[in-house]
């Protein structure tokens, strides 16, 4: 038996076939549509062909934003308004079981099960890409919070190092705000951080003032997930997270900085299983619910 398992990101759309051990049979990439309508097209169109050729037990869906009890989710990087996903989803797959959980606790229970997190009790799983998030396990238990959207990193504030107003942090971090903040230093508009980076290795001015200003929020961001959760490790996702030698050295001398005195540094690491630690975390998460 497989499961359907689907990761709707701010940026883009995965949807694969796994198994119970994590391992992917067919996936299928595609830039997450900005209308619902030709959301639930493509999801659709993918759980036919893929389920003439595999049994599909269960379908799994990953959300980069908030799930609620009734079923609905926000993805607030790509529509502004509550979507009922489980419910739209019933209309055209009506005989299969139906999960739907956030993205930061799909990668995590990827990476905790057949990553680099494996063997690890706390463990701090934190994605940097089209927005910011924490997923959080301590003590063998993931941790959901009272409404079940613990881990909503982006949302702390700190200075904006270019107008010294308070700003969330997702607003200085995030693959589009690292393009935004080479706009507004250098008054010309770049495609996407990727861009910056490239200009970044090319040592180019603009791109690495960009990253020093990111480098040192990044490393408080970390000092804060290091003081309020004590993890052994951190692990980094995401489009700007799987980036983290560039931003390492001034972002670690942050990170040591404010980090209280007596909590011993986490190990950090790049998410071993990258763009797939929530398609391997989607066919794990009903095995947990089992256990």
């Amino acid at each position: 038996m497989y499961s359907f398992a689907c990761d709707i990101g701010g940026t883009n759309l995965r949807i694969a076939i796994v198994d119970s051990d994590g391992k992917i049979y067919l996936k299928r990439k595609f830039s997450t549509p900005k209308k619902q309508d030709k959301l639930f097209e493509n999801i659709s169109q993918e759980f036919e062909k893929m389920n003439e050729k595999f049994e599909i037990s269960h379908c799994i869906f990953s959300i980069a934003g908030a799930v609620f009890e009734d079923g609905s989710v926000l993805i607030p990087n790509v529509f502004p308004q509550r979507i009922k996903l489980k419910e739209t989803i019933r209309s055209f797959i009506p005989n299969v079981q139906i999960y739907i959980i956030d993205d930061r606790t799909a990668g995590l229970i990827g990476e905790i099960c057949s990553g680099c997190a494996r063997g690890f009790k706390e463990v701090a799983y934190l994605i940097i890409g089209t927005g910011v998030g924490l997923g959080i396990f301590s003590q063998g238990q993931i941790i959901f919070g009272n409404q079940g959207i613990a881990g909503s990193a982006g949302w702390i504030h700190i200075k904006d190092p270019l107008t010294e107003e308070y700003r969330d942090i997702e607003s200085l971090i995030s693959g589009p705000a690292i393009a935004k903040m080479f706009s507004r230093i250098c008054g010309k508009e770049i495609e996407s951080s990727e861009s910056v980076l490239r200009l970044y290795l090319q040592k180019n001015t603009c791109a690495t003032e960009v990253v020093k200003n990111v480098s040192f929020a990044m490393g408080y961001l970390l000092s804060t997930i290091t003081n309020i959760l004590n993890p052994e490790i951190i692990v980094l996702s995401g489009s700007v997270g799987l980036n983290w030698k560039v931003f390492e050295e001034e972002a670690v001398k942050t990170l040591k900085k404010f980090t209280s005195p007596f909590i011993t540094p986490p190990i950090i690491k790049v998410s071993s299983l990258g763009e797939d630690a929530q398609l391997v975390g989607c066919s794990k998460y009903t095995s947990l619910r089992k256990e």
